[in-house]
């Protein structure tokens, strides 16, 4: 019984999301680039 309440409150709040996929990946591309950055810095040669 309560693993179906978490099954259907998990299935409506994806059902929910969906709708708002592309801001969502927007957002991830968007701070991945900073993550990659940030764990990859310039070398101290490099000119910025």
């Amino acid at each position: 019984m309560f693993q179906e309440k978490i099954r259907q409150t998990m299935s409506q709040t994806f059902k929910l999301l969906w709708q708002f996929k592309w801001y969502i990946v927007g957002y991830l591309i968007y701070y991945s680039r900073f993550i990659v950055e940030y764990f990859n810095p310039p070398a101290a040669d490099d000119p910025i």
